[in-house]
């Protein structure tokens, strides 16, 4: 059931990003921006797929009403739709995602296609907003809840997007030079933004980051945010040095460069899919001695299960001698990977050596954890 919650919300994620990349893309003058080609029946198709997927929270809590008090689908579905939040954000990513179907099939815009772009990246945006309305953070916290989760899954979406689509659908290879010129600035908003509303969410759901490295949420938001290394150095490298490179080569084609930097943030959105369907540790100690919330197997691999929950709540992070030669060790391993995609171009090498330097973070992280 994990595994399928996972799954769903990964395909969710990735279809999202390439329907934010692609209408930001389209609102965009095509001078800014190398020769694009998306199919619309493939935009349509991931819409649709947007409005199945995201109805998993609401069909959870039907389904639960239905086995355990053997309700009628029909009265549950009515009653969620109705008073859930999960109900209230299917309804709102639905209409949004119906009205950018219809949208997009207007023959009326064929003459401005940019206006017919932007104002789909208004509903696409409306669709994301329902989904955030359903996310822990809002059944939580409230509009903060919503507002963060929201800014987090836009700002990780949208700059991903963009970058999955140039690096996989350039059918023209143009105007490199100046699609950098915005896209730079725009990933490093997009960036920020990511980072700022990741750690008001992180703060919210646990006040000790290394206690909860002992539970499945945070072994979850560790990998992540281990992740983040090497895909923060690559994004880094190809808006800076990529300019130099077309400066001194006008017709160079950087695609395969980019496709290196996707697979990190494919591997990223993986994070983000598990992460999104694990149980934030609000009160760790009591939730270990409940069961409600079971002990990390990753956890287990590094330290023995202790023999009272008190003493995960006593756990900090500390400076270790094999901790920090590690830590020192995955920063070799990501200046080693960008140099060999710079100086040898060798995709695969340099993608090797970037999540060795993503295992070598998480691996210092976690022996520096003092029980």
């Amino acid at each position: 059931m994990l595994y399928g919650m996972m799954l769903a919300d990964l395909i969710l994620y990735i279809c999202l990003s390439l329907v934010l990349g692609t209408l930001l893309l389209g609102a965009i003058h095509p001078s800014l921006q190398p020769g694009i080609y998306m199919p619309k029946k493939a935009v349509a198709g991931m819409i649709i797929g947007i409005m199945i997927l995201s109805a998993a929270p609401m069909l959870q809590v039907i389904y639960f009403f239905v086995t355990e008090f053997d309700y009628t689908f029909g009265f549950v579905l009515a009653y969620v739709l109705g008073s859930y939040n999960a109900g209230h954000g299917w309804l709102i990513t639905f209409i949004c995602g119906l009205l950018l179907i219809i949208l997009l099939h207007q023959r009326v815009w064929n003459q401005r296609p940019r206006l017919q772009s932007a104002i789909g990246l208004i509903l696409a945006i409306g669709m994301l907003a329902g989904i955030g309305y359903t996310s822990h953070s809002s059944s939580l916290y409230g509009f903060t809840g919503f507002f963060t989760h929201s800014v987090h899954l836009l700002s990780v979406t949208i700059w991903l997007g963009v970058l999955f689509v140039v690096a996989w659908c350039t059918k023209r290879p143009e105007n490199w030079q100046a699609w950098l010129s915005w896209m730079s600035p725009f990933a490093m908003i997009c960036y920020v933004a990511a980072i700022a509303s990741g750690l008001l969410m992180m703060l919210s759901f646990t006040d000790n980051y290394a206690a909860s490295l002992a539970v499945p949420f945070g072994q979850a938001l560790l990998i992540k945010h281990a992740l983040l290394l090497p895909l923060t150095a690559l994004a880094a490298t190809n808006s800076f040095l990529l300019k130099g490179q077309l400066a001194r080569q006008p017709q160079w084609n950087p695609v395969r460069w980019l496709r290196v930097e996707t697979i990190l943030a494919f591997l990223v959105l993986v994070g983000t899919a598990y992460l999104s369907n694990q149980s934030p540790p609000h009160d760790l100690v009591a939730a270990l001695e409940s069961g409600v919330i079971p002990l990390s197997p990753l956890w287990t691999l590094f330290y023995e299960p202790f023999g009272q929950a008190s003493l995960y709540g006593l756990v900090q992070l500390g400076w270790s001698f094999t901790g920090v030669a590690i830590a020192v060790l995955a920063l070799a391993f990501v200046l080693a990977g960008v140099w060999m995609l710079v100086r040898f171009r060798s995709v695969w090498t340099s993608l090797g050596l970037l999540v060795c330097s993503a295992i070598s973070l998480y691996t210092a992280v976690m022996l520096s954890v003092h029980p």
